[in-house]
Parts: C-alpha cells; structure tokens; sequence
C-alpha cells in the first residue's frame, strides 16, 4: 500500500531533524514517486543548486497536459491581490509564476531556494515573505527581487561549523496585523514574531510536523495548523492549544473575505463554510492534494494541486473542481 502524503512528510521531518554530517547542501532526490528528501543543512547559498540528472529526468516526465513547471516538487501557491490570473508557485526549484490562471508558468530566478511556503504582508501587497529549507526570504516588488530575513535564534540551527540554517515547513502572516508572522519550524515547534520576523517567540511544541498555517479573522481569530501527523489543527487561543478538526490534510487555505470559509488539502480536497466541520469537495485520482491558495480580489476562484503534478482550479469558492 502506498504511503500517504502526511506519512511521507512525517518521514520527512524526521529525516530533517537528523543533524548534518558536515555543512553542504545537496539537491532533493525524488525516489519512486515519494517525496524522501534527505535535506542536508547549511548556509542559504546566493547561487541557485542546480538539481542532478536524476531530478531532470524525473521533473520532464512529471510535466503533465495540466501545464504545470517542471519541477522536483510543488510546495506553495499565493494569488496576486489585485489579479486572480496572477499566481506565483514555490516549489523544490525556486518560484514560478503565471498570469494566465496557472496555463503557462515561467521560472522567476528571484528565489534560490526550496519554497515550502509563501505570503504575502497585510498593508503592502507588493511585499512577500519566501520560508522553507534553508530559505527565509522577503520581496518588496512583488517577487521581482528577494533578500535574506537575518535567522533570529529562536528558529535557526546552530550547524558546529558552516554557521546556522533553518527549516520552515509552515509560515503565514496574519491579515490584520503587518508585523506578526507565524513559522512552523521542522522539528521545534510553532514561533510566533511581532516584529515582520526579526525576532520569534514560541508559542507551542504543536508545529513540529506541522506543513501549512493560515489565520482567520474571527472573534477570536483561529489559526489553523495542516500537522503531517495529527491532521487539520485548529487554535482559538494564539495556537496554545489545538484540537484536530480534520484527519490526513497537508495544506489549509482561509478565504479572505468569509473567516469561516475554509479548504484543506490532503488525501482529497475538503471545504467547510462554518469554520470547523469539513465535507469531501474533490477526491484524488493521484497521491493527494498538496498546495492550495484562494484568490483575494475574487474569493470564488480556489488553486490546488494534485501530487504528483495536476493544477485543479475552482470558480465557486471551492465547492466543485475542474482540471486545469
């Protein structure tokens, strides 16, 4: 029987707490179709690694009629605020994005990294945040250009030699608040920063195997935790505690104009319209869904994607599914 995709990243985040033999990084390895990545930590490199033959070979043949980039995996989806066309995806190879609804993607060479997670600031829409392995990274045009976020100690890994790295599964901001930002660090926990990530705070051990955070602007407001094993968390005090709401789900997305409208992703495609109870919306003819994203200057339209390579867009808020 195959692995489900929360089994795969639990294998992962304990591959991930393995400490370094020595301080290089090398490219993931997609070994028989699951995601098995041996990440070794280091220095976030300046150059872009260049994935080996094996990761060529495999990206071409994963490259399906959905029009999706090759690449060695896909992590992350964010829609452009004014542009619901406009997406930008993270994956194990950088950033891409579309402006044709996911049709055609080019590779923006903005990003040098593993992009496990995007987001995007509260007040300035030109501004986004870029998390992941060896990877935390913040634009002010858009994309267009990325700089370093200094590691704050609460979240980076003391390497003995090659300094420090970090390993963000899980990253969002909050949509009313500029300055908090919230990470899910492999292996650590959940941190929370008040300062646009300079400094981070921990809130809960919760958020070690966690892949995929996103807020709701409810009274109070619940954060929701996509946990590779416990499944869909949900937190309505500042994630100090969380209860499971959703077994087998990898990936939440909020709609930024109902609080109580949300999607998971995981073994399928789960939508709820009151916050907590979830219904089956789109089953997986593949290993599950992974990255999903809702478009906030049109909340009707919903991207996810089917592992290992299907784009699947939605134009009724998540309720129904076509191919892309």
């Amino acid at each position: 029987m195959s692995q489900t995709r929360q089994q795969r990243r639990a294998q992962q985040r304990k591959l991930d707490e393995r400490p370094p033999k020595r301080p290089q990084r090398m490219p993931w390895r997609w070994i028989a179709g699951t995601l098995t990545a041996l990440a070794v930590l280091g220095v976030v490199a300046i150059a872009i690694t260049l994935p080996d033959s094996s990761d060529t070979d495999t990206a071409q043949s994963r490259k399906d009629a959905s029009g999706l980039p090759q690449a060695a995996d896909y992590h992350s989806l964010i829609v452009a605020p004014d542009d619901p066309e406009r997406v930008f995806l993270g994956t194990h190879d950088g950033l891409f994005e579309s402006t044709d609804g996911g049709r055609t993607w080019a590779q923006t060479g903005a990003i040098n990294g593993d992009a496990m997670n995007l987001a995007r600031d509260a007040k300035d829409a030109k501004t986004l945040y870029a998390a992941g392995h060896q990877l935390f990274q913040k634009s002010t045009d858009s994309g267009s250009t990325w700089a370093d976020i200094p590691l704050d100690d609460a979240i980076a890994r003391d390497l003995t030699q090659g300094g420090k790295a970090v390993d963000i599964h899980g990253f969002a901001a909050d949509p009313t608040n500029a300055d908090t930002v919230y990470a899910a660090v492999a292996g650590l926990g959940l941190f929370k920063s008040s300062n646009a990530g300079a400094d981070f705070t921990k809130v809960s051990d919760t958020g070690a195997a966690g892949f995929g955070i996103a807020i709701a602007t409810t009274t109070p407001p619940r954060l929701y935790l996509a946990d590779a094993q416990q499944g869909l968390l949900l937190s309505e005090n500042d994630g100090k505690t969380w209860r499971t709401v959703q077994p087998q789900i990898s990936g939440v997305a909020v709609s930024p104009k109902d609080p109580e409208r949300v999607l998971a992703a995981g073994d399928a495609l789960y939508l709820t319209t009151n916050g907590r109870t979830f219904k089956s919306v789109q089953a997986s003819d593949g290993s599950g869904f992974g990255p999903l994203a809702i478009s906030a200057s049109d909340p009707a339209i919903a991207y996810a994607i089917e592992l290992p390579g299907t784009l699947h867009v939605s134009r009724d808020g998540g309720a129904s599914w076509k191919v892309r």
